[in-house]
């Protein structure tokens, strides 16, 4: 973590920061749990940002209080996750937990909220998440609300790019 910091310290020296940003979910994580859709089969998490999936989802939840999420890590690792899996374009999902950012972090990154409450989900998909958002990912609030366990804050698709081109610039808003 401290080399991040100072990497972007000088970065910033160097005027190589986009200054003009807001940061909406800057966090350390670290991992909690990974559930797999195939057991043994397919790649391991510490694989996944390698592999070329089609894309990913990032899910964050948040426990109804600190005393909470680790019931709720367990529903989800347990029950949820499971069957959510099975049969879905995601490979598997990981799990992570925020942790508060360092004191020298950059002035323009606000604390981490939620660091006793959040979770962060990432579904590593086999399939572009635009093909299957209305089957796989509407929903996901309703049943992390019915568990009684917390709330969905955020569900996110992204796609993969291609590093040192500007595919897909004409689709950014």
């Amino acid at each position: 973590m401290r080399w991040t910091v100072g990497i972007n310290k000088r970065l910033n020296r160097d005027g190589r920061v986009y200054q003009d940003r807001t940061h909406v979910f800057t966090a350390f994580q670290d991992h909690e749990a990974t559930v797999y859709r195939d057991g043994a089969a397919g790649p391991r998490d510490f694989h996944a940002l390698d592999h070329p999936y089609a894309g990913l989802v990032l899910e964050v939840v948040a426990a109804e209080s600190p005393e909470r999420r680790a019931e709720l890590l367990e529903w989800l690792r347990a029950r949820h996750l499971p069957k959510r899996l099975a049969g879905s374009p995601a490979a598997m999902v990981t799990v992570f937990r925020p942790t508060p950012l360092p004191l020298d972090r950059m002035s323009y990154v606000k604390q981490v909220e939620g660091v006793d409450t959040r979770l962060t989900l990432l579904w590593f998909l086999q399939r572009d998440p635009r093909d299957c958002w209305e089957e796989r990912f509407t929903g996901l609030d309703e049943d992390v609300a019915r568990s009684g366990l917390g709330r969905v804050e955020l569900v996110a698709p992204f796609i993969p790019t291609i590093p040192g081109t500007d595919r897909y610039v004409d689709e950014l808003r």
